[in-house]
């Protein structure tokens, strides 16, 4: 539910950025090499930030 003005839009991207914010915090203090971030929407595969964003099923295609 969404309200005219889109504030509750703004909310939801106010908490990806922090998320976004946390993973990336968190990889560069523990010296991870590799992040992955794995999404239910299909066909994504991106690299941004050091964070490798991609579909779930193509993640785990690549696992076997």
């Amino acid at each position: 539910h969404l309200a005219l003005d889109n504030s509750d839009a703004f909310h939801v991207l106010d908490l990806f950025n922090t998320m976004y914010k946390f993973r990336q915090y968190c990889k560069e203090k523990l010296a991870i090499p590799f992040s992955y971030q794995v999404v239910g929407k299909k066909s994504v595969d991106r690299f941004s930030g050091g964070i490798r964003v991609i579909s779930a099923d193509r993640f785990f295609s690549a696992l076997i």
